[in-house]
């Protein structure tokens, strides 16, 4: 449980893996376009 809820009380992401596809990949592919890091 990654306790990220919505306004209604409800789990966003039930797994871990739904997380990374959603979130943090987003922000890896906005953060390697926009700044001279290079993020894997």
């Amino acid at each position: 449980m990654l306790y990220l809820l919505d306004d209604k009380g409800n789990e966003q992401f039930e797994r871990l893996s739904d997380f990374k596809r959603y979130v943090l990949d987003s922000l890896v592919n906005k953060i390697n376009q926009r700044t001279d890091l290079e993020i894997d």
